[in-house]
């Protein structure tokens, strides 16, 4: 199990990593072990226990949605170190079965094992920069495996806030916080005179860790408002916001500076926000009804390219003819297939990203091994070219997905040109004005 595991953090953390432009880790205990129950956000559906178990040095078993396991993919998720949890959604007869996993969860803290669970219990449709209130399952389990081992082990709670550009897009960004470790040990004495008062008081303590590792929008509503603001300042973490120069962290830090303004506005301020909303959605709209993205909007009045992204295409370019031959139909497939599939977006990046890489890794055996008919039969080392033939696909498919961007990208900036966007400019720097005057220390990043 812990090769298979071992294997599958190899593969994934080097996929996620042509998917994502960058991913950042930032603090957090980095021992493989520790007794440490990781409790996350959950933003993006699939694609969150796949960074969180790539992107960071701890080993982890996954608590996940018992509706997901069935007779065929429980071998496969248990391999990957996946464990059933029960909801009230789930019956209230299943719920009985959450004492079998926290028998196991128990040994597993024992053995100085790390296990993740995500807090919120659900995902929704799109990104919403907010945490929902946290589940009270991460408590009950630590204090559980405590109990177990009448509390011999140390065993603690630590947050992640993941916090995702786009996790639909490629070419998007990542940073994970980790939050300050809670040693449960601490609560033993307010446990044994009042267990459900102590649970709720480390899971609320717990929640308010994981919302300051977040640009937590108080208001759901106001989400979409936090969004756009972002994108028309050219900063923060919306993936539209592409022309930021700043780094990672420190759009983050606009992202969650903007949210708190937002959440503390006054009546005044608020008022003046929902009238921009307005401006924003009558904005979108004229581009929906043009056929455009505000992206390929921007992209247009930027079009531009560097000397070194012309340097990187070229060199790709040779490459991009494998990736074609070993992933050009595996792209089109998976893409159709998942997009048809899936009816929630939410799971499209997550399963393109797992299905395509399986098929990959499945799919190019017999094709290299074809390749290998065409190579001398008594050539040295054969079976080392074909080998390192095999392993080099991940970059062929990796060059062939920049230049399919590329030319995709250009195909179509070529048709929106021959449409009118004079009125769409006019609305822009309407808005651009607005938000100068409402917005304290608005900034437009050109």
């Amino acid at each position: 199990m812990l090769l298979i595991y071992l294997f599958h953090k190899l593969v994934f953390g080097i996929a996620t990593r042509v998917y994502f432009k960058k991913i950042v880790a930032v603090g957090g205990d980095q021992k493989p072990e520790g007794a440490t129950i990781y409790v996350s956000n959950h933003v993006g559906s699939f694609m969150d226990p796949i960074i969180v178990g790539t992107a960071r040095r701890p080993f982890v078993f996954f608590l996940v949605r018992a509706d997901v396991f069935n007779r065929f993919t429980t071998p496969i998720f248990t391999a990957f170190n996946m464990l059933p949890i029960y909801r009230q959604r789930d019956g209230v007869e299943n719920l009985e079965k959450n004492q079998q996993v926290f028998q196991r969860t128990n040994k597993l803290l024992a053995n100085n094992k790390n296990i993740l669970i995500f807090g919120e219990g659900f995902t929704s449709d799109q990104i919403q920069r907010r945490l929902h209130p946290l589940k009270k399952g991460a408590a009950r389990i630590g204090f559980s495996a405590l109990q177990a081992c009448a509390w011999s082990k140390t065993i603690y709670l630590e947050g992640i806030g993941l916090n995702y550009t786009d996790f639909n897009s490629r070419g998007s960004e990542v940073l994970l916080l980790s939050g300050q470790r809670i040693c449960l040990n601490d609560y033993r004495e307010d446990f044994e005179q009042n267990p459900s008062k102590t649970i709720s008081v480390v899971t609320k303590l717990l929640e308010n860790d994981i919302r300051g590792l977040l640009p937590h929008v108080q208001d759901a509503t106001k989400c979409d408002l936090h969004e756009n603001i972002m994108i028309f300042a050219r900063k923060g973490l919306a993936f539209d916001a592409q022309n930021s120069r700043d780094s990672l962290p420190l759009r983050w830090d606009y992202a969650k500076h903007l949210a708190e303004w937002m959440n503390s506005a006054s009546h005044e301020e608020s008022l003046k926000l929902s009238e921009l909303q307005e401006d924003f959605e009558q904005y979108q709209q004229k581009l929906k009804d043009l056929g455009i993205s505000e992206k390929e909007q921007y992209a247009l009045e930027k079009d531009r390219m560097s000397y070194r992204n012309v340097l990187k295409l070229a060199f790709l370019f040779p490459f991009a003819f494998l990736g074609l031959l070993h992933f050009g139909f595996i792209h089109f497939f998976v893409k159709r297939w998942v997009e048809k599939a899936f009816k929630r977006k939410v799971f499209w990046g997550s399963t393109k990203l797992a299905v395509g890489l399986y098929a990959l890794m499945l799919l190019n055996i017999p094709l290299t091994l074809l390749v290998g008919c065409f190579l001398p039969h008594d050539l040295s080392y054969k079976w080392v070219i074909l080998g390192l033939y095999y392993l080099s696909i991940g970059f062929f498919a990796f060059a062939y997905l920049k230049i399919y961007d590329f030319v995709t990208q250009r195909i179509r900036r070529a048709e929106l040109r021959k449409i009118n966007r004079d009125e769409i400019k006019k609305d822009y720097l309407r808005i651009q004005e607005k938000m100068l005057r409402i917005i304290p220390n608005f900034n437009h990043d050109h």
